[in-house]
C-alpha cells in the first residue's frame, strides 16, 4: 500500500522508472495501490477507483480521465495536470 509515499520526489520518480522498466523487462502484472491519482496515472495501464470499500470505477487511465463514471470519480480526478 502506497511504497513510494514517502520518499522525495526525485527519488519517487526514479523508483516509479525503475519499476516500469522491470515490469516491461519480466512482463508481470503489477498490483499498485495509491491514493496518489497522478502517481496511479503514471504507472498504471489500468486503474481501480473505489470508495468506501467499493469499486466506481475501472478502465485505462483515459477513460477514468475523460469519462469519469460519477461525482466522486470526477472529484478525485479533479486536480490532475
Amino acid at each position: 500500500d502506497e511504497p513510494f509515499s514517502a520518499l522525495d520526489p526525485l527519488i519517487r520518480t526514479k523508483l516509479q522508472d525503475e519499476l516500469l522498466q522491470l515490469q516491461a523487462e519480466l512482463k508481470k502484472t503489477i498490483i499498485f495501490v495509491s491514493h496518489d491519482l497522478e502517481e496511479a496515472l503514471k504507472i498504471g495501464s489500468h486503474i481501480t477507483i473505489m470508495e468506501g470499500g467499493r469499486i466506481v470505477q475501472t478502465g485505462a487511465p483515459e477513460d477514468i480521465v475523460l469519462r469519469p463514471a460519477n461525482d466522486y470519480v470526477r472529484d478525485f480526478i479533479a486536480n490532475v495536470n
